[in-house]
């Protein structure tokens, strides 16, 4: 076999590529110009964050507006129950069919606390000491107590990087929360909107 006669069939295999990998590499190209353009264009996300009143509600509201548009709305007399969460138009929760008449239990995204699950009876002891929360679904009491009262909230800084709102409810002497866990503490949470998301 001559060796020149390999060389040479493979000089023509590589010829006959050279247009096709041409071709290629400038679709390949292109696309990277395309994408860089598409880069350039995209809108720079704003923020912003109100209290807004719905069906009579007063509900916070946080958004970013931009190419890929995000809010997000929470209840803070239901729970704190961050209730709706549209993204690029879409809903991603189940919200409450009438807000008017929402109590912050479900749906929507409840807060449990300080029992997220269910307590047999109602009653438990920790740390020498014995609690009744009593029954609120048949022979047990479920999820918390704090899915259904009213929060405190205040909107945080909004600037070119995200918006922020905290929400709060405090166990305090005199109150009916510290009558049922008497241990004095606030339970804070905090929504934060970004680039990344909620």
């Amino acid at each position: 076999m001559n060796p020149w006669s390999s060389a040479s069939a493979m000089h023509n295999r590589l010829a006959s590529l050279l247009p096709a990998l041409t071709i290629a590499a400038g679709l390949t190209a292109a696309g990277w110009a395309q994408s860089e353009e598409s880069q350039m264009s995209e809108i720079e996300p704003v923020y912003s964050a109100e209290e807004v009143q719905i069906d009579g509600v007063t509900v916070l509201e946080l958004n970013r507006g931009g190419d890929h548009p995000l809010r997000a709305r929470i209840a803070p007399g239901a729970g704190a129950n961050l209730y709706s969460l549209v993204y690029d138009g879409y809903e991603l929760l189940r919200g409450p069919e009438k807000l008017a008449e929402f109590e912050g239990n479900a749906p929507g995204n409840p807060v449990l606390y300080p029992t997220p699950n269910r307590v047999a009876g109602g009653r438990f002891s920790f740390e020498g000491r014995s609690f009744d929360f009593g029954l609120n679904d048949g022979d047990r009491f479920l999820h918390g107590l704090v899915r259904s009262v009213p929060w405190q909230s205040e909107i945080g800084p909004v600037d070119e990087d995200g918006v922020s709102v905290e929400c709060w409810v405090d166990f305090a002497p005199g109150t009916g929360l510290y009558e049922l866990f008497g241990f004095e503490h606030r339970l804070s949470l905090v929504y934060s909107l970004d680039e990344q998301g909620l």
